[in-house]
């Protein structure tokens, strides 16, 4: 006969990885190139991203709504040090939530 005081165990919910950005005046991005263009690859912390889609010139920020597009013509980031790191792109998928933007690259 079956034991009927056995408890049932619920899987643990998946916790959700926050990205690294230390305060609020700055956020994560990482720049995913294919395979045969790694020179593009970034990843690291940024004050600022920008770049364009069909409705023309946006940027990014900190603590920036969940956004999600297709970009064109060219990506421009500014690091903590205050530099401009811009790559020309022909096409991109971009999505910014939790203080992280992830760009895919397609060239």
């Amino acid at each position: 006969m079956a034991d009927t005081n056995q408890q049932i165990q619920t899987p643990k919910k998946a916790t959700q990885v926050v990205p690294d950005a230390t305060s609020e005046s700055e956020f994560m991005a990482i720049v995913f190139p294919p395979n045969y263009k790694r020179e593009y690859a970034f990843r690291g912390k940024i004050k600022s991203f920008s770049s364009q889609n069909t409705e023309g010139k946006f940027d990014i920020l900190p603590e920036h709504e969940n956004f999600v597009t297709m970009a064109h013509d060219k990506i421009t980031m500014v690091d903590l040090s205050g530099k401009t790191i811009e790559f020309t792109i022909e096409k991109a998928v971009l999505e910014a939530s939790n203080n992280l933007v992830k760009v895919f690259i397609e060239f």
